[in-house]
């Protein structure tokens, strides 16, 4: 492989990883988009339980996750 074919390899792969982030991204948006209100009358305003606790560290791991490798 010529160095000319490595650098289009690398580029080619490193586009791809940045659309399947933003399309990631762009999935989670839009679903945090539709279902916030419900979201915040249904569970966060509601007594906390354990159910509720193990959704909140999903929610905040998620979020942390594309922050930082997003």
């Amino acid at each position: 492989m010529t160095d000319h074919e490595s650098i289009e390899s690398f580029l080619r792969n490193f586009f791809t990883w940045v659309y399947i982030n933003l399309a990631i991204f762009t999935i989670l948006l839009y679903d945090t988009l539709i279902t916030a209100d419900r979201e915040f009358k249904y569970i966060w305003t509601k007594q906390w339980y354990r159910p509720t606790h193990v959704l909140y560290i999903l929610v905040c791991q998620s979020l942390l996750i594309m922050l930082l490798y997003g």
